[in-house]
């Protein structure tokens, strides 16, 4: 995938909509695999039930984000404060706000710190969150599924070394099981193969992490196409 200045250079002015994050982070998710493995993934593409498809291959690959439910709905707050019109919904925004964030401002805001516990647990539930829909899937035909986990920030060393310990746990008194998992983050790709034992990691560059970032938000935007030779 060869990730253009028209990409790298794109400016947004505003916050994206609430509505799309989904579709952007699947999107971002798709431009990712395509940049670290494009002959593995040539024939990916963005659908439904699963998220990303392959046919050819008969690969569905199911994204999913790890983010602590608190903070994800002070974000949502965040956003929604900056369109008030009105001091007494941007009260009431606040409010919520101030009941997970330390501060905020128009430039972001204070959280409150993270530790691997933290992380262990957003990873393990947004995983079996989608274990369940595995029957589904399997009913359509696919011979492998694996999930992806989007994370917005880096993550800890110790999830380095040990996300595939959690996630075999989590799933080993399933009976529908996933076949892969990846994790994206902010510095790269992390991969399991649950059946063979693989395990890997593959960095990204800070400028290209951003640039698959923008990718992803201009395809959920509806700028960039599904038909875009930037996908081929």
């Amino acid at each position: 995938m060869k990730l253009t200045d028209e990409i790298r250079n794109k400016y947004f002015d505003r916050p994206l909509d609430t509505n799309l994050w989904k579709a952007s982070y699947e999107y971002t998710a798709l431009a990712a695999l395509k940049y670290v493995d494009n002959k593995r993934y040539k024939h990916l593409y963005h659908a439904d039930a699963p998220d990303l498809r392959d046919d050819v291959n008969s690969i569905g690959i199911e994204v999913t984000e790890a983010i602590d439910p608190k903070r994800a709905r002070t974000v949502g707050e965040m956003l929604k404060y900056q369109k008030c019109t009105r001091e007494s919904d941007k009260l009431k925004c606040r409010e919520k706000i101030y009941e997970y964030a330390e501060d905020f401002d128009k430039y972001g805001a204070v959280f409150p710190d993270r530790y691997p516990y933290h992380e262990q647990e957003e990873i393990v539930a947004a995983f079996q969150n989608k274990l369940q829909k595995i029957k589904s899937y399997r009913a359509n035909g696919f011979k492998r599924l694996g999930l992806l986990i989007y994370m917005k920030g880096r993550i800890f060393m110790e999830g380095h070394r040990c996300f595939d310990e959690w996630l075999r746990d989590a799933q080993k008194e399933t009976l529908e099981k996933f076949d892969f998992v990846y994790i994206l983050h902010l510095d790269g790709l992390l991969y399991y193969d649950f059946s063979t034992g693989e395990k890997k990691h593959v960095t990204i560059p800070w400028e290209d992490g951003e640039a698959l970032l923008k990718l992803g938000r201009m395809a959920a935007e509806g700028e960039i196409a599904d038909d875009n030779p930037i996908w081929s």
